[in-house]
């Protein structure tokens, strides 16, 4: 399937990914991963806004990595300087920052094949929010690669940065309590 095919599907109210070039269902999140993902919208989203950063996107909302890769990651950041990868119908590229919250139906693909697609494409840095693990595991991108930087626990004063979004200081905990 190509992206023409993507955008031509009719709208049967389900989400999905084209992953080379193979349509797959996203089946739709539980509870604890939108309270997850609403926080680190709002954290996230928030620091962006008030410092005239660039642009936060939440789920659904489409990242055209390729004609046959097209992936809604559940955020995702764009800078100022790249916000021409921007169009109404999504992102037309990779963002500097993609974050996705596991989930049991979708964790393989989070953690395996959609790290290689950001690593190819030139997404700066991947965050994988594991709420089964209570963590937060950060690659960035070192010699054309994502390398994994660090694994944030759920501790008292762990806090999660990015040389990204330099002043952004997220406390792991509050992406985590309820």
């Amino acid at each position: 399937m190509t992206y023409e095919d993507y955008v031509a599907l009719p709208d049967d109210g389900n989400r999905y990914e084209v992953i080379e070039g193979e349509l797959c269902s996203v089946p739709a999140p539980n509870r604890k991963h939108q309270r997850i993902s609403f926080k680190l919208a709002l954290l996230l989203g928030n620091f962006v806004e008030s410092h005239h950063l660039g642009e936060v996107y939440f789920a659904p909302f489409d990242v055209k990595l390729s004609d046959i890769n097209v992936v809604q990651p559940d955020l995702l950041y764009v800078s100022n300087g790249r916000l021409d990868i921007m169009s109404e119908a999504g992102a037309m590229g990779a963002p500097d920052l993609a974050v996705e919250v596991l989930s049991t139906s979708t964790r393989r693909r989070d953690k395996v094949t959609k790290l290689r697609l950001y690593e190819n494409f030139g997404v700066d840095e991947y965050w994988i929010v594991d709420a089964s693990r209570v963590a937060v595991r950060v690659y960035r991108r070192s010699r054309n690669k994502l390398a994994l930087v660090s694994e944030l626990l759920d501790e008292d004063g762990v806090m999660l940065t990015t040389p990204l979004l330099p002043g952004l200081v997220i406390p792991v905990a509050a992406i985590f309590e309820d």
